[in-house]
């Protein structure tokens, strides 16, 4: 996206765009644990300045170096007593132990980092504390086999099949449904679209599948269906 904007807007350039969306929001909890890797501080500093004060929380910030790691001084001399530094080259061969970071049942997690941290955290952790932010998807269509699918536009009052070879995003937008799609990768969250009838099989990174079968959405550029039909609310 950035790379993008640098590349091809000048002044005066239009855009269409949506409303925000917040896919890792900071719900409600009387205790947070956050764990940021390199880059994935930047949203997990945001979450702590809005923190109440008298609000219980923890850091654990991994880097490669304390030189490479954003916000650190800035961090460590707002909350001194909070953030556990977790550098790889003052570590020499001791890792830390993700499963008794995240051991208190009292406290939300929530991660931004590199896959590997993620995934290490996604075993130690319940999945109803967890919350994670991914920069890339999980790839989780090599073990899936694809089917044709009969889609039905509610809104558009179009209906089509979706070829196994077809991404169900691909099929809308040559049906000329309004949807728009960003990374097509399944880790963005653009495409989001709402599901009337069927169920869908969740095949991208954006949020659990819980909280999607809760939230009646589903991401066409990667998902597919179990169902031999969807019907979806564009």
């Amino acid at each position: 996206g950035s790379s993008w904007i640098h590349e091809n807007l000048r002044a005066g350039s239009e855009l269409d765009i949506t409303d925000p969306r917040n896919h890792f929001e900071l719900e409600p909890a009387n205790r947070y644990t956050f764990i940021a890797g390199g880059i994935g501080i930047t949203p997990i500093k945001a979450m702590i300045e809005s923190l109440p004060q008298r609000r219980e929380w923890e850091l654990h910030y991994f880097g490669r170096s304390r030189t490479t790691m954003a916000f650190l001084d800035e961090l460590l001399e707002r909350h001194p007593d909070k953030i556990t530094v977790w550098a790889r080259d003052e570590l020499g061969n001791k890792d830390a132990r993700l499963t008794s970071l995240v051991e208190d049942p009292s406290a939300q997690v929530y991660c931004c980092g590199p896959e590997s941290l993620m995934s290490a955290l996604a075993i130690a952790t319940p999945a109803e504390r967890l919350h994670l932010e991914r920069f890339v998807a999980v790839d989780r269509a090599s073990s899936s086999v694809a089917t044709p699918v009969n889609v039905t536009c509610r809104k558009s009052k179009v209906s089509f099949i979706v070829p196994e070879d077809q991404t169900i995003l691909d099929a809308l937008e040559e049906h000329g449904v309004p949807i728009v799609g960003s990374c097509r990768k399944g880790v963005c969250g653009t495409c989001e679209v709402r599901v009337k009838e069927g169920t869908p099989t969740h095949l991208d990174s954006v949020m659990s599948d819980e909280e999607k079968d809760e939230l009646g959405v589903m991401y066409p550029c990667v998902s597919r269906a179990s169902t031999p039909t969807l019907v979806l609310d564009v």
